[in-house]
C-alpha cells in the first residue's frame, strides 16, 4: 500500500505525541508500504525540531540526535521533488481551500502522482479537509 505522508503526521515519528504508536507501525515494515513524501518536509520536520530546541523542550543534544535519524530515514523513504507541476496545482488549490502555502504544496504532491494517488496521511485538520473535498483517500494517525 502507499502512503503520501505530510509533515504533521511524519513528525510523529520522531516526537511521542498523538498519533505516534500509529506511525510507527506504519512505518515498521517497508516490504508492504511505502512512504512518499515531498522533500520539503524534511524542512519542515527540521523546523519543528529547532523551535522545540529554542523553546527549551529539547536540548541541544536531544535536537541533534533527531535530525540526524530524519536525515537517514529520508534514504528509506521515497522523496521526490517539488516540481513546477506541483506549484502549479499548489496555486490553485489555495484559490479553492483556506490552506497555508506549504500545506497546498503537500496536497498538491500527492494529488500529483497520477490517477492513482496514496492514501493521504496527515495530522492536520484543515488539510484532512482539503485532501477529502479533492477526493483522496484520507489516514488521519490521530484517529
Amino acid at each position: 500500500m502507499r502512503f503520501f505522508v505530510d509533515s504533521s503526521a511524519l513528525v510523529k515519528l520522531y516526537f511521542r505525541e498523538a498519533g505516534t504508536e500509529r506511525m510507527r507501525k506504519l512505518a515498521r515494515d517497508h516490504s508492504k508500504r511505502s512512504f512518499e513524501l515531498l522533500d520539503i518536509s524534511k524542512v519542515e520536520c527540521a523546523s519543528a525540531v529547532e523551535r522545540l530546541a529554542r523553546d527549551g523542550k529539547l536540548d541541544r543534544s536531544q535536537a541533534d540526535s533527531i535530525l540526524g535519524r530524519l536525515h537517514r530515514d529520508f534514504r528509506q523513504f521515497q522523496v521526490r521533488p517539488v516540481t513546477m507541476p506541483v506549484v502549479d496545482l499548489a496555486v490553485e488549490l489555495l484559490q479553492k481551500h483556506p490552506l497555508k502555502a506549504y500545506d497546498a504544496i503537500q496536497l498538491a504532491g500527492c494529488r500529483e502522482t497520477a490517477a492513482n494517488p496514496p492514501v493521504f496521511v496527515c495530522a492536520d485538520r484543515r488539510l484532512r479537509d482539503a485532501a477529502k473535498a479533492e477526493g483522496l483517500k484520507i489516514l488521519d494517525p490521530e484517529a
